[in-house]
């Protein structure tokens, strides 16, 4: 029968207590409770005398040391002269004290030597808060303990199946505890880290820094059931592994394996196969390149070898046809005896001669802007659209049109090509004389803005201006947009040329007897 004494007993409930030991605390004199369970439970007091025990504590106590106990006994002087009595003493003033905690210990009595228990002792507290007394629960461990040893033969025995492989073995349980591995592995281990290990040790802990999350990450996907194969690298080498769960046979999961084996030599093979296929699709690539770079070349030649049978041909009437004037009036002049028709045929072959000597300058303006290199400097905006405008005056329309020149942001510095920029400004401003509107108050207008980044020119006049179906034309070398057109038909063409070689950007736009404005954007290098 069980013993009472006292009041109820208040102990505290360790983390993870079995059901029946929380009902048992929170009931301690229920007789049924106390006896519903295998295990051998008692209480003492601070002078270590039983204030409680259940049957089956007494059943023990009598059977290991021949004694009756009851209600008010001391539970170590039945103990003296044994191995018992030295660690119970201890683990009880422990107890007393305030620690809730669990131990191991054997028992070494007639034919319950070499068994194990497992003694939980749970501090008892008073209203006042201070430990009056120790609960103690007792269990029979000895079963789990061979079942453990029986386990880890079982996993001896695997161990020396695998051993002949250089791959790495490993199984853990669900606490990431080492339940077996190969020498292949710890050998590995030894060498990589300097750390030698043993069965039950915590694989993670064990692991290299740079490796321990990402296995602990793995692993716990693995305990959820789930197989795994990932690839890592450790200490120079990449390493492939699979992650598989080990399960009861209730299907539950109770620890999971590590497969795990060198594939540096595959990884480098792969490495070398991948830089030579890139090497290839490199060598393609640039292939393509040189055969795309060769066929716009090829294209680009062509384009020029018309241009340049344009400008043969073009370039032979254009300086054929003024001296073929000149030479006519030569004769007409020698023909003609009267004297005051001579200054008539000078100022005609002054005309030929003017035209002549602007083509001239238009070739040798083509020949400058598509063979010259490129230099940049640094350039007076307002300086040199002067220039330009002062060496036109000597056009008939000079005089008949107003210029007006606005410059922004003079103070910021600005660097291009200074014979671009002159042949650039020159062409588009002679054509606002050369194509000045009779009928109308005739003006230029030039505005320009610096930035540090570009050069905004606009060049506006309300000259004849150019039709709509000329416009998509003017760049167009030889392209006359007027039947009265005095030039060569290579202005525009030059301009957008130079323009490009700056790496700039030309726009055009024109309503027909109203005028036109071209927009001129050029970096500031």
């Amino acid at each position: 029968m069980v013993k009472k004494a006292g009041s109820k007993i208040l102990i505290k409930k360790p983390d993870g207590f079995n059901a029946n030991r929380v009902a048992l605390i929170e009931n301690a004199f229920d007789d049924v409770i106390l006896e519903s369970t295998r295990e051998s439970i008692y209480a003492i007091n601070r002078n270590f005398r039983y204030i409680i025990f259940n049957k089956n504590h007494a059943r023990i106590v009598k059977l290991i040391y021949g004694v009756t106990i009851a209600v008010g006994d001391s539970a170590l002087n039945l103990l003296k002269g044994t191995p018992e009595y030295t660690w119970l003493r201890k683990d009880l003033n422990r107890a007393l004290k305030g620690e809730l905690f669990v131990s191991e210990q054997p028992i070494n009595q007639l034919e319950y030597r070499d068994r194990y228990i497992e003694t939980t002792y749970n501090p008892i507290r008073g209203k006042n808060k201070k430990v009056t007394g120790v609960a103690v629960f007792v269990r029979d461990v000895t079963e789990m303990r061979l079942a453990q040893l029986a386990i880890s033969q079982s996993n001896a025995m695997l161990s020396g199946v695998i051993e002949s492989t250089k791959d790495f073995i490993v199984a853990v349980d669900r606490h990431f505890h080492f339940l077996m591995f190969n020498k292949s592995y710890a050998n590995s281990m030894k060498r990589l880290t300097g750390i030698e290990i043993q069965v039950g040790d915590d694989i993670i802990k064990k692991l290299p820094q740079e490796i321990a999350s990402t296995i602990r990450k793995q692993m716990m996907k693995t305990f959820r059931g789930e197989p795994r194969t990932f690839e890592f690298k450790l200490k120079g080498q990449h390493l492939e592994a699979a992650l598989n769960p080990i399960k009861n046979s209730h299907g539950k999961v109770t620890g999971a394996t590590l497969f795990a084996r060198d594939i540096t030599n595959r990884k480098k093979n792969e490495r070398k196969l991948r830089m030579l296929n890139e090497e290839l699709s490199s060598q393609n690539w640039q292939l393509a390149a040189q055969e795309e770079e060769l066929k716009a070349t090829l294209e680009e030649l062509s384009d020029r070898n018309f241009e340049l049978d344009q400008l043969m041909y073009k370039t032979s009437h254009d300086l054929r046809s003024p001296l073929s004037s000149i030479l006519g009036l030569v004769n007409l002049a020698h023909l003609d005896s009267t004297a005051e028709n001579h200054l008539v045929y000078l100022n005609k072959i002054e005309g030929r001669i003017k035209k002549l000597d602007e083509f001239i300058k238009s070739m040798l303006n083509y020949a400058r802007v598509n063979r010259s290199e490129v230099l940049y400097e640094q350039i007076n905006l307002r300086e040199t659209i002067d220039n330009c405008i002062q060496e036109l005056e000597y056009l008939d329309n000079f005089p008949s049109v107003k210029t007006k020149l606005i410059i922004k942001n003079e103070e910021v510095s600005f660097k291009s090509d200074p014979l671009r920029m002159k042949i650039v400004v020159s062409n588009i401003v002679s054509n606002a004389y050369k194509y000045y509107n009779p009928y109308q108050k005739s003006y230029l207008k030039i505005q320009a803005v610096i930035t540090p980044h570009v050069v905004d020119i606009m060049f506006k006049d309300n000259g004849i201006g150019i039709k709509n179906e000329h416009l998509k034309k003017v760049f167009d070398m030889f392209y006359r947009a007027t039947e009265k057109s005095q030039g060569s038909g290579l202005g525009m063409y030059i301009v957008k040329q130079a323009v490009d070689k700056l790496r700039g950007k030309i726009k055009v736009k024109s309503i027909f007897g109203k005028g036109t404005a071209i927009k001129i954007i050029l970096p500031n290098n």
